[in-house]
């Protein structure tokens, strides 16, 4: 099995990683145009998927390098440029014309050479899992069942006790605030937890986990928990696809019932936020609403996005490359109790007088230069490559555990799955998260660890 295996995968796979590698040095070095790019990346990702759905492997559900290449593609290229093109004979769209210039700029092209180079990524991971027989989901982590229960009754203790902080006085302002920054990631390890336990059959069903879930993330919700739950949910969602072996035709109509479910959670998150807009006291139709929400999030956010990124490479990509300078993230790691002066590292505000032209007195928006940005600034175009180089290095380890460490270890790196998919996110909060939620995930991840269960295997 494992050589026929191979011998299908090996050259398709190799095809892929080369063209790939064709289209990120062409689209990075500005000799093919964003226009054509956008379409072999395109048709190379999904080249990619229906390989690996031919040779029953489908390693690219779970491989972060993959899933983040792909949400820079459709989010910030193929998505806004498609809803562009066929809303503009249609559609006065005037809200930032000066953002449209994105299309087919030198930001977008960066978008796509990172597109692509994460496709190479996870290509070479495929081939060499190629060679390997796909491990089970576990070996029964909880055969008594006793860390499941005690799982799903702290996270629904968890569940509640967030939902009475964060809408009453009960605990005060510090802790319902360490409950802000705690719950997600700690409910993220523990619902994926439960989630793996059920499909692994360890004595709790697939229903109270799932009713669990919808529980938690609607509290999450209801404390403006932002698009964290939505993408917990997602995580938990691309987990049960991963291990259930659906076929594609349920996969595609997974992937389509999942978009009609995120625009419906995204107007109840607004309706949540700004219910004096959204509500039903507004007077403006229902339907506008809707559309001008839309807009707003797939169009004008991703527009926006890539306009300011085209400004910082423009402004900075022949600064000075010093390699001190290339630890200006290392220091977000830093407490603030050990160092008080710690600066603010949530610069949107900044981004948005400095590259995006906005009044930031008369506006309060913050905007995203993407992860490839602030590298840009602090050291030009090598400080991209440098970073941009690790960050895909940095995710395909995470793939590699996620592919060969079935149980707790895949469990860790979905659980993380809302902090690594944002791609939106400044490349220094990126990483600050990701290994801060982590450090919240560990003491849950230890206490899930089934001692018995290892000694009976060894």
């Amino acid at each position: 099995m494992t050589e026929r295996y191979t011998g299908g995968m090996a050259p398709p796979q190799t095809a892929i990683i080369c063209l790939a590698v064709g289209l990120a040095v062409t689209v990075g070095a500005d000799v093919l145009t964003p226009s054509y790019a956008r379409i072999g990346v395109m048709l190379l990702f999904g080249a990619q998927i229906w390989l690996e759905q031919r040779c029953s492997r489908r390693l690219f559900l779970m491989s972060p390098v993959f899933l983040l290449a792909l949400v820079g593609l459709v989010a910030f290229t193929l998505l806004p440029n498609a809803i562009y093109t066929a809303l503009q004979p249609f559609h006065d769209l005037t809200y930032r014309p000066i953002v449209l210039a994105y299309f087919g700029s030198r930001g977008e092209g960066l978008i796509l050479a990172f597109c692509a180079a994460g496709l190479v990524v996870h290509g070479i991971l495929a081939l060499i899992a190629s060679s390997r027989t796909a491990p089970a989901i576990s070996r029964n982590p909880d055969p008594r069942g006793g860390k499941a229960r005690t799982a799903y009754g702290l996270s629904g203790t968890l569940g509640f006790m967030f939902l009475a902080a964060t809408h009453t006085d009960l605990f005060g302002a510090t802790a319902t605030n360490l409950m802000r920054t705690g719950v997600a990631p700690i409910q993220a390890f523990l619902l994926l937890y439960l989630l793996h336990c059920a499909l692994d059959r360890s004595r709790i069903g697939l229903v109270p986990v799932v009713l669990l879930i919808v529980f938690n993330l609607t509290v999450m919700v209801l404390a403006h928990g932002g698009k964290i739950p939505v993408l917990i949910g997602m995580a938990a969602g691309l987990y049960y696809i991963a291990h259930t072996r659906v076929s594609y035709t349920a996969l595609t109509k997974a992937v389509l019932a999942f978009a009609v479910v995120l625009v419906i959670v995204m107007q109840f998150i607004h309706l949540v936020r700004e219910p004096e807009y959204y509500g039903p006291s507004n007077e403006i139709a229902f339907t506008q609403k809707i559309g001008k929400l839309f807009l707003r999030k797939m169009l004008w956010r991703q527009a926006e996005t890539g306009y300011c990124l085209s400004n910082v490479f423009a402004a900075h990509k022949d600064d000075r490359f010093e390699l001190p300078n290339q630890t200006f993230w290392v220091k977000i790691l830093i407490p603030r109790a050990v160092w008080p002066e710690k600066p603010n590292f949530s610069l949107g505000g900044r981004y948005a007088t400095v590259y995006c032209g906005m009044d930031y007195v008369s506006n309060s928006h913050s905007a995203s230069i993407t992860l490839l940005g602030q590298p840009v600034i602090h050291g030009g175009a090598p400080a991209l490559l440098l970073h941009g180089a690790f960050l895909l290095v940095f995710l395909c380890g995470a793939g590699a555990v996620a592919v060969w460490g079935p149980g707790l270890p895949r469990v860790a790196v979905f659980a993380l799955l809302p902090w690594w998919i944002d791609f939106d996110q400044d490349f220094a909060l990126y990483m600050g998260n990701m290994i801060k939620f982590g450090t919240f995930m560990l003491p849950f991840l230890l206490l899930a660890m089934d001692r018995t269960c290892r000694r009976s295997e060894n």
